[in-house]
């Protein structure tokens, strides 16, 4: 009984870790698939490889661009946020995204 109980724990953790690491990853803007069977394989383990991880920050911009949350400045070629009338990096006035 407390085997089946130690097991059960152990399996909920797994679980939990696999949930965990494919949020971060996708936050990371890396592979979700990919990090989420090294953590079926190794556990807890790649979880903690994951959060060590720095960010694709390429990845991740290229994701709020093809959402439409972000736009590329025509002046600095800076990402900045859609909405926004001017480039906060070069301060530049943008035209206004169509919808």
């Amino acid at each position: 009984m407390l085997e089946d109980l130690i097991a059960l724990w152990w399996l909920c953790a797994w679980v939990f870790a696999c949930f965990v690491t494919y949020h971060a990853s996708l936050a990371k803007g890396l592979s979700a698939g990919g990090w989420v069977l090294a953590t079926v394989l190794f556990g807890p383990f790649a979880l903690f490889g994951l959060l060590v991880m720095p960010k694709n920050e390429v990845e991740l911009i290229r994701r709020r661009l093809a959402a439409g949350t972000s736009k590329v400045c025509a002046n600095c070629a800076e990402p900045m946020r859609a909405p926004a009338i001017v480039c906060p990096h070069c301060r530049a006035a943008q035209q206004p995204i169509e919808s």
